[in-house]
């Protein structure tokens, strides 16, 4: 890491690159791996039933219907490890004074996050001001968090580390594509 500064806001951490020696292989291979996904009659209905828990508001809903559509994945992709969703209300933010008029601004929020060593995903169904998350903006996220999770659990994948490569958007793509409109 090296330490920078910036004029506005004070100093900066700059981080290895994704493209690091540390990461290059698991960068190359999760570049190189293509997975094809049609998704099945069950897949369908259980994202169905998500969107209905979605729409109704109810988080534990949304817990036990987004838990059986990620378990229908798993086994879409043969993934043995299973993986726990557990749903949340409001995200955690970073929030900072804008200089300017002194009120606290939100600089950045998370959607979900992928915890490798427990195979768990958090899923934030409110934003960082407390609205309810649209149920496009939770399906994406839960499907971007589950490709972490085919990073690190896929029989032929197996990587290290679960980077935001064009692999990587191509599998969530193939996944998402095929349900969007359902």
């Amino acid at each position: 890491m090296v330490l920078g500064t910036r004029k506005r806001h004070g100093p900066v951490v700059f981080r290895a690159p994704a493209y690091s020696s540390i990461l290059k292989d698991p960068y190359k291979r999760s570049n190189s791996v293509k997975l094809e996904f049609t998704p099945t009659f069950e897949v369908k209905e259980a994202l169905l039933l998500f969107k209905e828990s979605v729409s109704l508001q109810n988080d534990e809903l949304i817990q036990r219907t987004g838990q059986v559509f990620l378990s229908l994945l798993n086994d879409i992709f043969g993934i043995t490890a299973g993986v726990e969703l557990s749903v949340m209300g409001k995200r955690p933010s970073r929030r900072r004074s804008d200089p300017l008029t002194g009120k606290r601004r939100i600089m950045s929020s998370v959607h979900g996050k992928y915890f490798p060593n427990k195979a768990m995903i958090a899923l934030y169904t409110l934003t960082a001001t407390g609205r309810r998350v649209a149920f496009k903006t939770l399906f994406n996220t839960l499907i971007h968090e589950f490709c972490h999770h085919l990073d690190y659990k896929h029989p032929t994948l197996g990587l290290s580390a679960s980077l935001h490569t064009k692999g990587f958007y191509d599998r969530l793509n193939a996944i998402y594509a095929p349900l969007k409109d359902v």
